[in-house]
């Protein structure tokens, strides 16, 4: 069995959070380069001229050391994991301190090459997951969850009907004891 040829670049104790680093690198991840790179290009945060950076190591990596083909590359997989975490503190009123951390992460981001065997319809779409059998499998599944019905009604016999408190009668009534009351002693 035939071992697939992989590129790797990591990047270490970068002052962002993990949490905001993986919100950039979910975009990317399952995607070829050329999409990659168009996405980080346009997405403001941080993070993504970082990934930027990265990605672009990894397939220089990929064309230099591993001699693979730079437009048949894609994001197998891409980690963010904690780094260290600074830990510094913030002055405050009659001599308390806060705690602040500054924490860092670790990123790893994998290219692979797509293979001469696997055909457009099962390489990595664009959210990431391998479909099987193309394209018309990914539009049925897509009609087939679109599709609801819209819930009947019940007819109006089968409504149950609305018991009237002892209250409710009361306020209906137009004879009610205190004008009967008020009428009696005027006479």
């Amino acid at each position: 069995m035939e071992e697939r040829k992989e590129s790797r670049a990591c990047v270490k104790s970068v002052r962002i959070t993990p949490r905001k680093m993986r919100l950039t690198a979910d975009l990317i991840r399952g995607k070829d380069v050329e999409s990659a790179f168009k996405i980080l290009k346009y997405t403001p945060r941080k993070a993504a001229r970082i990934l930027k950076k990265l990605l672009k190591s990894a397939v220089a990596n990929a064309e230099n050391n591993h001699g693979m083909d730079v437009d048949r590359l894609y994001v197998d997989n891409i980690q963010v994991g904690q780094g260290a975490t600074w830990k510094r503190v913030l002055s405050r009123s009659m001599g308390r301190a806060n705690p602040i951390l500054k924490r860092t992460s670790h990123t790893t981001v994998v290219l692979r090459e797509l293979d001469e065997k696997v055909t457009k319809a099962e390489a990595p779409n664009e959210s990431g997951k391998k479909t099987e059998k193309g394209e018309k499998s990914a539009a049925k599944a897509v009609k087939k969850t679109t599709v609801k019905k819209p819930a009947t009604k019940k007819p109006a016999a089968q409504k149950p009907a609305i018991k009237k408190t002892p209250k409710a009668a009361a306020k209906k009534s137009t004879n009610s004891p205190r004008k009967e009351a008020t009428s009696g002693t005027e006479s």
